[in-house]
């Protein structure tokens, strides 16, 4: 689970293969969940809230213009700071 987010800068995601479960919003909330399937690609605006969860192995690609920074909504829940 990847609590809620956003970034600096856009942000592009490719599924390799796997399933990225996304949702948008400064709170995580299961019922928001998209599924994104191998072979999609998600944009998300820079400073747009997100979250995501991850139910089986995925594989993504991620691309964007730098610099790229990601910043928790709630800084308790950065797992970089445990």
């Amino acid at each position: 689970t990847v609590m809620p987010h956003w970034h600096t800068s856009d942000e592009h995601a490719t599924v390799i293969s796997g399933a990225l479960l996304l949702g948008v919003g400064e709170k995580f909330d299961a019922a928001k969940l998209e599924t994104i399937t191998p072979g999609s690609l998600m944009v998300m605006p820079a400073t747009h809230r997100h979250f995501a969860r991850f139910d089986q192995e995925t594989i993504l690609q991620l691309h964007g213009m730098g610099p790229w920074v990601v910043n928790y909504v709630n800084p308790a829940a950065d797992p970089r700071k445990k």
